[in-house]
């Protein structure tokens, strides 16, 4: 009798191993919040200072359904602000929310999780769903300033010598490391000095019939 006892708790503590879990589903729940189905946008390039570009904030819009007034998006488990869409009678929309990420998180290329969790209603409810991931891509090369070009115009059915001026893209500022550091006083960096760029090119011939004007772009590599 004492070993039909021992068994049947040992089966007990199994079963509610198996089954049982919090209601953030932290061990074996399934989500059972929202179900997202894709982000807009999906990716974006890293937005960092040596571009010379402003970082701003990135409104993330959260596409699928099941989403509450109380829904909450997180970005690698930190929560965002958060905006729910309502119809007239002020109920959720239920299929859309949009979530406001800090530029501070937009900075280095990786990828982030980003899911939902709606308000959890007791055992056997966690409110997430499930995740998708972001992508944040390398800052795109900036591209070169073109002030002039040389000639402007020229008669079609010859090869034509091309000089362009210009400036570069703007380049990040290295700051130099000490192991020993000295006391100086604070003074303002001096200034990049301007300087520009010629390039020389061949273009082909243009056909006495083509269209007038042409179009030139430079472009990073």
């Amino acid at each position: 009798m004492k070993r039909s006892w021992t068994a049947m708790a040992v089966a007990l503590v199994a079963f509610v191993g198996v089954t049982g879990c919090n209601d953030y589903g932290n061990t074996f729940q399934n989500n059972t919040g929202a179900a997202l189905t894709f982000l807009s946008p999906s990716q974006i390039p890293a937005c960092t200072s040596a571009q010379g570009a402003t970082c701003a904030d990135l409104t993330l819009t959260l596409n699928g359904f099941g989403f509450v007034l109380k829904t909450v998006v997180q970005w690698n488990g930190k929560p965002l602000v958060t905006t729910v869409p309502v119809d007239s009678t002020g109920a959720a929309l239920g299929n859309v929310v949009t979530a406001v990420v800090p530029a501070a998180m937009l900075t280095k290329p990786g990828t982030a999780t980003v899911l939902t969790i709606n308000p959890a209603s007791g055992a056997g409810n966690n409110g997430l769903s499930n995740t998708i991931t972001f992508i944040i891509n390398n800052p795109s090369n900036p591209s070169p300033t073109v002030s002039s070009v040389s000639p402007t115009c020229a008669a079609p059915g010859a090869d034509l010598p091309l000089t362009v001026t210009g400036a570069p893209p703007p380049s990040p500022r290295r700051r130099s490391r000490s192991r020993f550091r000295r006391p100086t006083s604070a003074q303002p960096a001096p200034p990049l000095s301007p300087f520009s760029i010629r390039l020389h090119c061949l273009c082909p011939m243009f056909p006495a019939a083509a269209a007038p004007g042409a179009e030139l772009q430079l472009r990073p590599l």
